[in-house]
């Protein structure tokens, strides 16, 4: 989780990440998002409408993933944790 951290822009914007990089660099959850945070408040523009909707998408994806792995063991789920 630190790494994640440190190779999200949270210090920095995502222009600082050389052009190469980016496509893997976008592969961390939190990049899109705190992408979209800056594009809004320190940009004062609208968020990128593809950066939205690929954020919107993952976060659908992990609530069912969540949903159906709970689901699939909630009988032992108390134990578990």
């Amino acid at each position: 989780l630190l790494m994640l951290f440190y190779l999200s822009p949270v210090f920095y914007s995502a222009q600082q990440v050389p052009e190469g990089m980016r496509a893997l660099y976008f592969l961390n959850p939190m990049a899109g998002v705190l992408t979209l945070f800056q594009q809004v408040l320190y940009g004062g523009e609208w968020p990128d409408l593809t950066l939205l909707l690929g954020a919107g998408m993952g976060a659908v994806l992990l609530a069912a993933a969540g949903y159906a792995s709970f689901h699939r063991f909630k009988a032992v789920f108390a134990e578990l944790v």
